[in-house]
């Protein structure tokens, strides 16, 4: 849950990035997982045992032993593209809301290149209200946009986890209050089943 934090007349919400501690997990899942297949389908295309544990014996290597390949290598690049997304931590920065110079900025970090950091700047008197959309599907959602006068919609923050919902709403109000900008809860009647 990103936090709100108050100084001066400006309210900012702090985003913590992709260094959390699922990522760390699954991307050393991913990696281990995809080695561990890749080398299973080259014990098989060698005819040797190169991880102690397998035996790969009844195997052939069209399509068993090149599957396992395949999906090696694609694994592991998939784990290495996630940690290189830690390092470079995508995803951090924050959403300021300046009463003094009437202006919310909007900044986050990218992937190196054009995109390497966005920056938004808007007039606080372009958004029509701060929309708190509650959706259920399979699970309840939680969605909260920065509503424009001319229809547009930017996504703030998605919350999975119930127990996050009354502090992220309470914040929202809190600031909605501060910054003048009206606050909108709607509920979502979608329901799958």
């Amino acid at each position: 849950m990103p936090q709100l934090i108050n100084s001066n007349n400006c309210w900012q919400i702090e985003y913590e990035g992709s260094k959390k501690l699922e990522n760390y997990i699954m991307s050393s899942l991913l990696v281990g997982g995809g080695i561990c297949f890749y080398l299973t389908g080259l014990s098989v295309y060698l005819n040797n045992n190169l991880l102690p544990f397998i035996n790969v014996q009844d195997l052939k290597f069209i399509p068993q032993g090149f599957t396992m390949m395949f999906y090696g290598s694609f694994f592991f690049f998939l784990g290495f593209f996630q940690i290189l997304t830690i390092l470079l931590n995508i995803g951090s920065g924050y959403i300021k809301f300046d009463k003094n110079t009437n202006q919310i900025k909007i900044v986050r970090k990218g992937y190196p290149g054009r995109t390497k950091q966005i920056f938004i700047c808007y007039s606080i008197k372009q958004i029509k209200s701060i929309k708190i959309l509650y959706e259920y599907t399979t699970k309840k959602v939680q969605r909260i946009f920065l509503a424009f006068n001319d229809g547009r919609e930017i996504p703030i923050l998605t919350t999975l986890d119930p127990t996050e919902f009354d502090k992220s709403e309470k914040n929202v109000l809190k600031l909605c209050e501060n910054v003048d900008i009206v606050a909108e809860i709607v509920y979502s009647d979608q329901n799958i089943f």
